[in-house]
């Protein structure tokens, strides 16, 4: 992965990127929002060669976003599962899927 990430990151230099003004975007890197256009290039790169900081950022997500319901797109509904399981303790969320024409909801 090292030649991509090398590769990746020198593309990054010359890359337009407007930070994102009216949405919070998560690094899978440290589980936080993005905080500049300098950190998004700087952990992108990162990002293709860490693991994902899953429940690190779904659980900052819900306190500090006070998010309560996930979309989760596709049919395996694995993601949903993981959220589920990371925010088991944690009552009125509310679960998408594009696979099932009903919601479901935490109690």
């Amino acid at each position: 992965m090292k030649p991509a990430v090398t590769r990746f990151r020198k593309s990054l230099i010359s890359t337009n990127i407007t930070f994102p003004r009216d949405h919070v975007v998560y690094s899978n890197v440290t589980g936080r929002p993005y905080t500049s256009v300098e950190e998004i290039r700087k952990l992108l790169p990162i990002q293709m060669a860490k693991p994902v900081k899953w429940h690190s950022t779904i659980t900052n997500i819900h306190l500090d976003e006070g998010c309560s319901q996930f979309i989760e797109c596709g049919a395996m509904r694995s993601q949903s599962s993981m959220v589920k399981l990371i925010l088991s303790d944690k009552k009125g969320l509310t679960f998408y899927s594009s696979d099932q024409k009903e919601s479901s909801t935490s109690e």
